[in-house]
């Protein structure tokens, strides 16, 4: 019998379960109130992010935007990376999160789509405004040979980071070195008990993005 220590509420595991190294058997646990419980209480071990100093070049990437609600001390970041395949291993670059008044987000937004216009495909959550910001965003005039996105989340946060969280524990996951790896790592190895989970909503995001495969690209 394991207790989950946020909600108290009794779950028994099987042992060979809590014994499983595989990750899509150990993290399909429930408990009765619909929400994961992890035996081992994380989903990501830190072992598994290995940090490289740059990624292939040529690459395709999709970088998403998962915006926050309010500038409150309390509430989530603004966050945002890359991600791209090369030869089945999953990069992550460019991390980006930021607590601020959306005039800054959005200043951000646009010169980072402009740095990045030769190579990727910008994709903005429709959580709360981000349906509203997508609009805004494809109206620009300096961001009329961008390809910017919406995606509508139906999944939980969970769910969304089981595809990267398996390829993490086999081994094909990069983090690419930069200022934010260390925090993105910090928030990767705590989820999704942590404090905040931008940074890894966005490459989940990012994923299932790359999953649409040739869809992304047809109209670049």
């Amino acid at each position: 019998i394991t207790v989950d220590a946020r909600s108290q509420i009794q779950i028994k595991v099987p042992i060979e379960v809590i014994a499983s190294g595989d990750t899509a058997l150990r993290l399909q646990l429930r408990t009765p109130k619909g929400k994961f419980y992890y035996s081992d209480g994380a989903m990501i071990q830190r072992e598994w992010l290995r940090v490289v100093p740059a990624a292939p070049s040529g690459l395709q990437w999709v970088r998403y935007w998962d915006l926050a609600a309010s500038v409150k001390q309390s509430a989530d970041y603004t966050a945002s990376v890359r991600v791209a395949f090369a030869d089945d291993v999953l990069y992550i670059a460019d991390g980006i999160r930021m607590r601020a008044v959306w005039p800054d987000v959005r200043r951000v937004m646009i010169q980072t789509m402009r740095d990045e216009a030769h190579d990727t495909t910008q994709v903005v959550e429709e959580a709360m405004h981000g349906l509203a910001v997508v609009q805004e965003l494809q109206r620009l005039p300096e961001l009329a040979h961008i390809a910017i996105m919406g995606y509508r989340v139906r999944e939980d946060k969970a769910q969304r980071a089981l595809p990267w969280a398996a390829r993490a524990e086999q081994g094909i996951v990069r983090v690419v070195q930069g200022e934010w790896v260390r925090q993105f790592i910090d928030e990767a190895v705590s989820f999704p008990h942590g404090d905040h989970d931008d940074m890894v909503d966005a490459v989940s995001g990012g994923v299932a993005m790359l999953g649409a495969g040739s869809v992304l690209y047809d109209f670049m």
